[in-house]
C-alpha cells in the first residue's frame, strides 16, 4: 500500500525596481513523497529450516484430524474452539491439501522456505500483528484474503467476492478451476504463519 501526499512550498521574492512599486514573483515548488509500507522480516529461510520437523508434526497432526473425522465433527470442534462461521467455511479449502500423501507434503513444506513464499508468510504475520482485533478468527480472515490475492485465477473471477465468501472458492476448486499445486503451496505457507504466531503466543 502506498500513501501519496504532496507538499506545496510557496516562496516569494521581492525585487525592487527603482523608485516605483515592487514587482512580486511567486515560485511554486511541488514535491512528491512516496511512503512504502514496510513488511518486517519475522521469518527467514534459516528459521523455517530450523523448525521444519516441528512444523511437519504440526501439519500431520492436523492432517489426521481432517482426514479421519466427519465434516460435521470437524465443524463442531472448530465451533467449540471459538471459530466463527467464516472461519469454518475456510476449512474445506484445505481438504485437498491434507489428502495429499506424506512424501508430497514433506517435499512441499521444504519448498515453501523460498524467496517466493517467505514474503507471503511475513505479510500474513505482519498484518495480524498490526491489525485489530487480534484473534483466531481475524487470522482466518487474513489467511484467506492473502491466499486469494496470491492465487492466479482465470478471467472473470471476482477476487473480492472470493475473499468475502470462502465457499465460492471451494466451489472453484471442485470445478477444477484452481491450480491445485498453487493452492497447496499457499495453504502450507499460510499454515506456517499460523504455526509461528501460535508458537509465539499471539493467537
Amino acid at each position: 500500500m502506498k500513501i501519496r501526499f504532496f507538499l506545496v512550498c510557496l516562496m516569494s521574492f521581492f525585487i525592487s525596481c527603482g523608485s516605483s512599486a515592487d514587482e512580486q514573483i511567486h515560485v511554486h515548488v511541488r514535491v512528491d513523497v512516496t511512503v512504502e509500507k514496510v513488511v518486517r522480516s519475522h521469518v527467514t529461510k534459516d528459521l523455517m529450516d530450523q523448525y521444519y520437523h516441528k512444523f511437519l508434526n504440526y501439519i500431520f497432526s492436523m492432517r489426521r484430524q481432517i482426514n479421519y473425522c466427519a465434516e460435521t465433527i470437524i465443524f463442531k470442534g472448530a465451533k467449540f474452539r471459538g471459530y466463527n462461521d467464516f472461519s469454518c467455511k475456510c476449512i474445506p479449502i484445505s481438504y485437498g491439501f491434507f489428502a495429499r500423501d506424506e512424501q508430497y507434503l514433506k517435499k512441499l513444506l521444504k519448498n515453501i522456505a523460498s524467496a517466493q513464499y517467505i514474503p507471503y508468510i511475513n505479510t500474513i504475520i505482519d498484518r495480524y500483528l498490526t491489525e485489530y482485533p487480534r484473534d483466531k478468527n481475524s487470522l482466518s480472515r487474513i489467511l484467506h484474503e492473502e491466499h486469494v490475492k496470491h492465487v492466479n485465477f482465470g478471467a472473470g473471477v471476482n477476487k473480492k467476492e472470493l475473499m468475502q465468501k470462502p465457499e465460492l472458492y471451494k466451489k472453484l476448486i471442485d470445478q477444477n478451476k484452481v491450480n491445485l499445486e498453487e493452492r497447496d503451496a499457499c495453504v502450507a505457507a499460510g499454515l506456517f504463519a499460523q504455526y509461528w504466531l501460535e508458537k509465539k503466543g499471539h493467537v
